[in-house]
């Protein structure tokens, strides 16, 4: 049995709620169905993992990668956004000093 303790306040700063991370960790384990086929006439599920063939240690479970939350997405499109007007204002606040400069 495998017992995971997750970090609850960390799991939601970075925008993951339990159930996020428990998919992930059940994809691990079991795999993803992306589909079915039928075989002798009976019909089967596809899964695909992420892992090896083998049960993925608890070491490779702490390792899962999540993927990209909203709140991180939302949060690196603010940053870029800053970043962009901090180098418009830049750009403005340097053209004034130009024009004053080249003025007196």
């Amino acid at each position: 049995m495998l017992k995971v303790i997750l970090d609850k306040k960390k799991a939601a700063s970075l925008g993951f709620t339990q159930g996020d991370v428990g998919q992930a960790i059940s994809n691990a384990l079991r795999g993803t169905r992306v589909g079915s086929v039928t075989l002798a006439g009976e019909q089967r599920d596809i899964f695909v993992r992420s892992q090896a063939a083998d049960e993925p240690s608890p070491s490779d479970i702490g390792n899962l990668e999540l993927p990209v939350s909203q709140l991180q997405q939302q949060n690196a499109q603010k940053k870029a956004s800053d970043k962009l007007a901090d180098k418009q204002k830049a750009l403005t606040d340097g053209a004034a000093t130009y024009s004053r400069r080249r003025y007196e």
